[in-house]
């Protein structure tokens, strides 16, 4: 038997958990846990699989799966005092100490927590709107995509905007490097129209982004961020994962179709 915790955001405006459980032959639904009012965003189990924490909008909440499972779930919240920091993606670094990346959105920003306290560590200013994180094999770094760069970066606009009537252009977005071992941006690329988000091949020693604009996945090299090959996807790809077995030959795509 195993769990399924599914993040929903309720008429109400409140989040909550939807529990199930697989027995082998259907999914059983068990119950739903009220969080907190806000939007629900992504959420990461831990490494022993007794900590759940998910990423509300304007908060973030550290869950005892234990208690999850059987409805009393009393989670920790961490409170962004920023103005709609938008905290809808995020990524747990399981190495010691034990910390969680979380994207605001709305803030240009990466926020780190420390998972034991449970408090603030760290800013880490990115581009425009980030909305991707994912760690190298050995969680040394962090590799970050946002939809814009800065108009201080003096780029070229050549993005149309996918708001349908919006006339303006934009420029490429980023993927960004950051060194764990010092939360600063190493290494800067661009990125396309509208990159969302972004994974890493361990067999290969590559990450991948989605650009949802240009309707590609493209690979990068992981130190100097050049572009190695893209491919097209069909309209609006957003999510993506290299295959766990056959040495990550094998990358999957999700269409969002907007």
């Amino acid at each position: 038997q195993c769990w399924m915790f599914v993040s929903v955001t309720q008429p109400s405006g409140m989040v909550a958990i939807d529990v199930f459980t697989n027995t082998g032959s259907a999914m059983v639904f068990h119950h739903t846990a009220p969080i907190k009012a806000g939007y629900a965003g992504k959420m990461a189990l831990g490494p022993a699989g007794n900590w759940l924490v998910l990423a509300g909008n304007t908060y973030v909440a550290k869950i005892n799966v234990a208690a999850l499972k059987v409805g009393g779930v009393t989670p920790t919240y961490w409170d962004d005092p920023v103005a709609n920091p938008s905290l809808l993606y995020l990524a747990w670094h399981y190495a010691s100490p034990s910390v969680v990346a979380v994207s605001e959105e709305g803030n240009s920003s990466i926020v780190v927590l420390d998972f034991v306290t449970w408090t603030f560590m760290q800013r880490i200013a990115v581009g425009i709107a980030p909305v991707g994180l994912a760690w190298n094999s050995d969680q040394s770094m962090l590799y970050v995509t946002s939809q814009r760069a800065p108009s201080s970066y003096g780029w070229s606009l050549q993005c149309v905007a996918e708001v349908p009537g919006n006339p303006n252009l934009y420029p490429f977005g980023l993927i960004q490097r950051v060194q764990v071992s010092t939360w600063t941006v190493v290494a800067t690329g661009a990125a396309g129209c509208v990159p969302v988000r972004v994974a890493y091949n361990v067999p290969s020693n590559n990450i991948a982004v989605t650009q949802r604009s240009d309707d590609t996945v493209t690979t990068y090299d992981p130190v100097t961020l050049a572009l190695l090959a893209q491919a097209w996807t069909g309209p609006s790809p957003v999510g993506l994962a290299f295959s766990a077995s056959g040495g990550g030959q094998w990358l999957t795509v999700a269409n969002s179709d907007r």
